[in-house]
């Protein structure tokens, strides 16, 4: 499911529609509860009211005795009761619906039945001589509230058939359940609509990335940016300035790499003319040697240059090991031990033990390497190089000291440039060494200097974190 709104989608709409089924349910049972609760206040008080308006018209008879000191009791009339509640019995209409279903009987303390209304039953609707009841009669379901008043001997007993209840507990959720169902059914459509609305703003703004010109780099405007795409803007942003700054270098090394072969073969060209112009052997043999030496020179400047190509992309955490720099300097100095044999140049390693680091060996090895012939290079005849090692810290340090001519501290701020030469250096150089250097260390996240050495010469010092501070 790659879709986002797909799986918002899939993940929110059950969900709703869940919690919408528990709440409705959740109504249900309190709306029940609540029409119930009311119903048999209802009840209650119709069946108090009944007591009360009998007793208070039978106080008022010349023959206050109570219907116990009665032998037959007597003929309670429909003018007793206000006519709100007799009137509908005696003249034996139906004037609602409910009324059938809304009974109440008069008992005496004999037990003998005073009065009933129109659709009561003739038996006790009760046993139980005061409170609520559920009773059943001819299979149909009543719930009944007893009342008694001592004074007067006599006992109502208000019945209300259970269908009212659940006729009108229907009708009232029904009206709010209508209206639930309604809102069941939209949630599917309204979440469509109200996620598809809200991701909006990702649809703008890879609208506005594909509509980029590779050309045209520029930062994505942050403002007005939701907060969610905040992140990705940013990300993005930070990616577009580092390939900004890729292109420019990667065209910016095209035309210096152009530049730079473009000399040595016009060399080659040249001592290639002179070659076949001469017809001396030893003038040809001279000019055959310079195209020798020109070849060498043009084929270590395209391995340089392919070097600095491959290391001027970001260092794969999958290359990254645990390099031990002792073994890294050791194999650099027999690397370059023939030639610095050559000019009688002496070579000096001071191990540290803890000299470890995390990193690409192959890299490692082109930057101490590359420091030793630039040391042995542009030295004297019968010069001096330490290498130097030393753990201070969360970092290791290398130290690289020769006793040639040094570097002027105008010539320091540039030294790493590309295709940067020093005023005294040799003709031979293709002013990629240092750079290639400077970029394996900030690859590494070290830093790296350039400062006067005791030895008389130029001092390399790079740090780098070691494996422990990783």
């Amino acid at each position: 499911m790659n879709s986002i709104r797909n799986r918002i989608l899939v993940y929110l709409v059950p969900t709703l529609i869940l919690v919408y089924l528990l709440t409705g349910w959740r109504i249900l049972k309190v709306t029940s509860h609540e029409a119930e609760e009311v119903l048999d206040a209802e009840l209650a008080n119709f069946a108090r009211l009944v007591i009360n308006s009998t007793t208070q018209e039978l106080s008022k008879r010349a023959d206050p005795r109570p219907f116990a000191d009665v032998t037959t009791p007597p003929v309670i009339s429909p003018e007793i009761f206000p006519k709100s509640i007799g009137r509908r019995w005696e003249a034996g209409g139906v004037g609602h619906k409910y009324e059938t279903k809304l009974v109440f009987q008069i008992w005496a303390s004999d037990g003998s039945l005073v009065y009933r209304s129109g659709f009561s039953p003739k038996m006790p609707l009760s046993r139980d001589p005061n409170g609520f009841s559920d009773v059943n009669f001819d299979g149909h379901d009543w719930r009944v509230f007893a009342i008694s008043n001592d004074d007067s001997g006599l006992r109502v007993m208000a019945g209300e058939e259970h269908a009212i209840r659940d006729e009108l507990i229907l009708e009232m959720t029904s009206n709010v359940y209508i209206p639930l169902l309604i809102g069941l059914a939209s949630i599917p459509f309204l979440t469509w609509f109200l996620v598809t609305w809200g991701l909006n703003p990702t649809r703008q703004m890879a609208q506005r990335v594909a509509e980029r010109n590779p050309r045209h780099l520029e930062k994505l405007p942050t403002e007005a940016v939701p907060a969610e795409l905040a992140p990705l803007v940013h990300a993005l942003n930070d990616l577009l300035t580092r390939l900004d700054r890729a292109l420019r270098n990667e065209r910016r090394f095209t035309s210096d790499a152009a530049h730079e072969i473009r000399t040595p073969l016009a060399g080659l060209k040249i001592q290639a003319q002179v070659a076949l112009g001469e017809k001396d052997d030893g003038a040809r043999s001279a000019a055959l040697q310079h195209i020798d030496l020109a070849v060498d020179r043009t084929m270590r400047l395209m391995d340089q240059l392919l070097a600095l190509a491959r290391f001027d992309s970001e260092l794969p955490a999958s290359v990254t090991q645990a390099i031990n720099l002792n073994s890294i300097a050791a194999d650099a100095i027999a690397q370059v031990a023939s030639e610095a044999n050559r000019r009688g140049i002496e070579l000096s390693l001071a191990r540290d033990d803890k000299a470890t680091v995390q990193g690409d060996a192959a890299m490692m090895n082109i930057m101490v390497r590359n420091l030793l012939e630039n040391a042995v290079r542009y030295n004297k005849k019968d010069g001096q190089v330490e290498v130097i090692l030393e753990h201070e810290g969360n970092r290791v340090a290398l130290t690289i000291d020769d006793s040639g001519p040094g570097i002027p501290e105008n010539d320091r701020d540039r030294i790493f440039d590309r295709f940067h030469r020093l005023s005294h250096g040799a003709a031979d150089g293709s002013g990629l060494g240092l750079s290639i250097v400077a970029r394996i260390v900030e690859l590494h996240r070290g830093e790296i200097t350039v400062s006067d050495s005791a030895l008389g010469g130029a001092k390399f010092r790079i740090s780098l974190p070691s494996r422990e501070g990783n």
